[in-house]
């Protein structure tokens, strides 16, 4: 099926413009993990953690009791989103449909940003968020955290 990457906004003054989402909108890998929502869950450990072999690099949309974004407020403690060490994105999402921003995740692992992966992007795709995420380069407990 061939979906069509344009997208009507309609403005209070009942006009409307188009904008042409990235095609990345369209082509996700969707996470519903309720154990990764900061709000939600706390607590370590559910498998599998955020590793190659479970989370590959790749474009991800987070959606239902997941929440509707990574996390973007700090996190200082470990054991939390159902992982030793939870992360949040360092960085601002972006406001603009088909807008992008590009920032660090970091993973707290006993001091704030300790381990960073970077760069790691956000795609604003008018209504929800798709976000490239690179796998942990160690097999320890790492999870990306989101968001309500």
């Amino acid at each position: 099926m061939l979906l069509s990457n344009l997208c009507l906004i309609a403005l209070a003054s009942n006009a409307f413009f188009s904008v042409t989402l990235p095609i990345e909108c369209y082509s996700y890998t969707t996470l519903t993990e309720s154990y990764r929502n900061y709000q939600t869950f706390s607590g370590c450990c559910w498998t599998p953690y955020d590793t190659v072999s479970s989370l590959p690099s790749g474009w991800y949309r987070i959606s239902g009791s997941t929440g509707t974004a990574l996390l973007t407020t700090p996190i200082y403690s470990m054991n939390i989103c159902g992982a030793s060490y939870g992360g949040y994105f360092n960085g601002t999402l972006p406001t603009t449909a088909g807008g992008s921003a590009t920032g660090t995740f970091c993973f707290y692992t006993g001091s704030p940003c300790s381990y960073p992966v970077a760069p790691i992007t956000a795609i604003n795709c008018n209504g929800y968020y798709v976000f490239y995420l690179i796998s942990p380069s160690t097999g320890s407990s790492y999870r990306y955290c989101s968001t309500n």
